[in-house]
């Protein structure tokens, strides 16, 4: 899935539960809100562009086939939790 530039935010649980979701590019967006992807059991590779951006807690809790979590810049705030929860990633 890609995403417009023309959106900022993810708001909280907007994917929640997308089953199908096996990846999104997100261009220019400030905020991952919390549990954005709660649940997104096969979303596979998350590629987001911007400067300085926040991610909320569990934005990936049970994303069990994440993989590859790239940011091309800058990440403000990132919450401890985030890796902690998304246990195939790999580094």
């Amino acid at each position: 899935m890609w995403y417009s530039d023309k959106v900022d935010t993810l708001s909280p649980a907007v994917f929640m539960g997308c089953y199908n979701l096996k990846s999104v590019s997100v261009p220019q967006i400030r905020q991952i809100d919390n549990y954005a992807f709660y649940g997104c059991v096969n979303l596979e590779e998350v590629l987001i562009e911007n400067v300085r951006m926040r991610i909320g807690d569990g934005a990936f809790w049970n994303c069990s086939k994440l993989k590859k979590l790239f940011f091309s810049n800058e990440i403000r705030i990132f919450n401890r939790l985030l890796l902690e929860t998304v246990k195939a990633l790999r580094r």
